[in-house]
């Protein structure tokens, strides 16, 4: 997993994951709740279901997972990430990364339980990024639609949403 130097997680979280990766011993991943933009006006909390995916692209597309692609708020089967870097001198690196791991993956679940605390930073590149940096997030999503995506999904209701949410 990942955790920001100036995040935290609840208390409780690590516990209750690795109970549930106890149980369910077939997930390659597995993602919980976060408080967004903790301490600041904008917070909210990103809630997740209890769900499973074994198709990446549905995880992806009507699961929104690219709406929370961070690092954070993930456990992941280490085995994952091997031969995987975060690209250097990227923005939003997290976004280019993922979609490698997925593409490994076998099985990624959701759960409402646990919290992770995205502390708000008014300095962060989440607030501060501007045209190089939003580039970098565009780039990233391209890759992913140019490498994962036919154009038979780009008339779904679900990839309309996903094209929405990159626009803006």
């Amino acid at each position: 997993t990942f955790v920001d130097s100036d995040d935290f997680l609840d208390s409780q979280t690590f516990p209750k994951l690795m109970a549930i990766l106890r149980v369910h011993t077939e997930y390659d991943i597995l993602e919980y709740p976060a408080v967004i933009a903790y301490g600041s006006q904008h917070q909210h909390r990103l809630a997740l279901g209890k769900k499973e995916y074994s198709d990446m692209k549905q995880y992806w597309i009507e699961g929104q997972a690219y709406a929370h692609a961070y690092a954070w708020n993930k456990v992941y089967r280490r085995e994952l990430f091997s031969g995987i870097r975060f690209p250097e001198g990227k923005a939003f690196e997290d976004v280019f990364a993922l979609p490698l791991v997925l593409e490994r993956a076998q099985t990624v679940a959701t759960t409402s339980q646990g919290t992770y605390y995205y502390c708000y930073n008014d300095k962060g590149i989440t607030a501060t990024a501007g045209s190089k940096e939003l580039s970098d997030l565009l780039e990233a999503h391209k890759v992913y639609i140019e490498t994962y995506t036919n154009k038979d999904d780009w008339h779904t209701r679900e990839f309309a949403t996903y094209f929405t949410h990159v626009l803006n």
